[in-house]
């Protein structure tokens, strides 16, 4: 058997393993049809549901307002959210039938791409394959990755996960090794901008502490450096350029409500009980589990004999999980823009990460000095077995929890408290998707349109705070929604719809008509007929949008064309690459 040969069965093998491991991942749900709600999951299936009409009716992923979901009164949450990372839950929603087979094929897919990301990027990282399928298990089975998607419903951020050992392997390469390899990094954090752009605030914000750090200490190499990594920055930039641009053009001129958490911000953050006692029952209804308490402890033990590199990396899980609890002064900054993070436990995104590393070479360790060989042949997939275990028994647990706490949605019980926490199945899966007027999402609407909530949500056409009828939609195809509503009197009118700006080209009974602010922050309409208004709303293109998409394309092509060179170039036999010479 030739070397190739070998390798591409090796690849075929671990790959085949990944996706196992996916489907294992999610088993504990999916085999009952089931979605136990919580936390954000309402939010993000109205955003997959948005697109999926999208697609459909060949509206524009790019101007994209909603009319067919969260409450239909064309909020900006499409636009302010990242849409590229969700199109394979969009495709699994158009080829399944069952809305739930088709969540949980998404979340299957990317658990695997999880798996391979950590993999690959280790693998590079050191050279160990051994190490590097260690990594890979202790991540995408980590706890806080469990909870973000089984829990939280942060299906963001969960997103941002995958590609964050990507973001690591590129910081050490431009940092500490081999600059001219920077397009780990610029691939890595531009996945994590069409992923969740907080998480890329957070992570670019680590990063220039890093090089502030590193940099600094290796003045030899500033120059060069330096220069890599502002590149990479620069070329990140172009990637994401129309995805950023469409936030932009959202705010700018806007005053929107933003997702904070300024009363809750410091008692959000983790108790003494949430970090030493909590773990120990292995539950994804707490934020740590049990290896997140475990390989800490262990590694301590070792310190002694860990390499510099680990023990930096050691200091950083500290210093991540101390700013995710109360140790750290929170309270200080209640009133800074700092809340805009809603939740200090975020920085456990990048605790995850840290304790993957540290227990993949706490164990690779043990098996390069274990002498039985046997022992260790038998002994790692044992040990790789009780990774997946733990995973899964934090899933099996938090379902015999909720099992007992929330009950089968219907149309009753789902209009009482957050619509969220109930049990969802295929048959009562479009409740995630009604008009609740007893929660309704303002996230990213226009502040003065918030106190009106209600009356947008039930498509009230008003008059200084008079209702003088209700607009009903009948179509959202090729960027136009139309619809109509009956008026008892002539005049203006302010529509149940949110303004953002000139978006729209209104035409009210087949004439074109302009439009302004109301001071409901909605669109408003200077002659309104009496009796019935047929209306259309034509999202504008903007040509601006377009160019940066082109820019953003033509960047793609760009790194996909050096990324190919690169391989072409690069020798067939495995390149070791080894750590960077920290000196004791």
């Amino acid at each position: 058997m030739t070397v190739s040969w070998q390798r591409a069965r090796n690849s075929v093998m671990l790959n085949l393993l990944f996706i196992l491991l996916a489907v294992i991942s999610v088993f504990v749900f999916f085999k009952g049809g089931t979605i136990y709600g919580g936390g954000d999951l309402t939010f993000h299936i109205n955003r997959i549901e948005e697109l999926v009409n999208a697609v459909k009716n060949h509206n524009s992923f790019l101007t994209l307002f909603s009319f067919t979901t969260f409450n239909a009164v064309g909020s900006a949450n499409q636009l302010c959210y990242p849409n590229l990372t969700l199109l394979p839950f969009v495709l699994f929603r158009l080829l399944l039938k069952n809305p739930i087979t088709a969540y949980y094929c998404g979340v299957i897919f990317y658990t695997y791409l999880t798996f391979a990301c950590g993999y690959f990027s280790l693998k590079r990282f050191n050279g160990k394959t051994r190490q590097a399928i260690t990594f890979a298990l202790l991540y995408g089975f980590s706890h806080y990755r469990l909870v973000d998607i089984f829990t939280r419903f942060d299906l963001g951020e969960w997103l941002a996960l995958t590609f964050l050992p990507l973001v690591f392997l590129g910081v050490y390469e431009v940092l500490f090794r081999d600059y001219h390899k920077w397009y780990y990094l610029v691939l890595g954090m531009t996945l994590i901008i069409y992923s969740h752009i907080l998480t890329f605030v957070l992570t670019a914000g680590l990063i220039v502490l890093l090089a502030c750090v590193s940099l600094g200490w290796r003045k030899k190499e500033l120059l060069p450096r330096s220069g890599a990594l502002l590149g990479a920055g620069a070329a990140t930039l172009l990637l994401s350029a129309v995805e950023l641009y469409q936030i932009i053009i959202v705010y700018h001129g806007n005053v929107l409500y933003t997702p904070n958490n300024k009363a809750g911000f410091w008692s959000s953050a983790l108790g003494l009980h949430e970090v030493f006692e909590l773990p120990w029952a292995n539950n994804i209804a707490n934020y740590m589990g049990i290896l997140s308490l475990l390989i800490p402890l262990l590694f301590l033990l070792c310190i002694r004999r860990a390499k510099l590199f680990y023990k930096l990396c050691y200091g950083l899980l500290l210093l991540s999980l101390i700013v995710s609890s109360k140790l750290f002064p929170w309270f200080l900054f209640k009133n800074t823009p700092l809340t805009v993070i809603q939740f200090p436990w975020r920085f456990l995104l990048y605790f995850t990460f840290l304790n993957a590393l540290i227990g993949s070479q706490l164990l690779e360790a043990f098996w390069e000095h274990t002498k039985i060989r046997r022992f260790a042949k038998l002994g790692y997939p044992l040990c790789l077995l009780l990774i997946v275990i733990l995973g899964v028994t934090s899933l099996r647990n938090f379902k015999q929890l909720e099992s007992s706490n929330q009950v089968v949605a219907n149309p009753q019980n789902i209009s009482h408290g957050w619509p969220a926490y109930h049990i969802f199945n295929a048959d009562n899966y479009k409740l995630l998707l009604k008009n609740n007027l007893n929660f309704i999402y303002v996230d990213y609407w226009p502040q003065e349109s918030i106190t009106q909530a209600r009356s947008l949500a039930q498509k009230e056409v008003t008059r200084r705070g008079t209702v003088i009828g209700k607009l009903t939609w009948t179509s959202f195809e090729n960027d136009v929604v139309t619809g109509s509503f009956t008026s008892k009197v002539s005049g203006s009118g302010a529509l149940p719809v949110l303004y953002y700006g000139q978006q729209y080209e209104i035409s009210l009974n087949g004439k074109v008509v302009a439009y302004t602010a109301s001071k409901q922050g909605t669109l408003q309409l200077k002659e309104i007929h009496a009796g019935q208004n047929k209306i259309s709303l034509k999202i504008k293109t903007n040509p601006l949008v377009t160019v940066f998409k082109i820019i953003s394309i033509c960047g793609w092509i760009g790194l996909c064309l050096f990324l190919s060179l690169q391989w072409l170039k690069r020798s067939a036999k495995s390149v070791n690459a080894g750590f960077i010479n920290f000196k004791e």
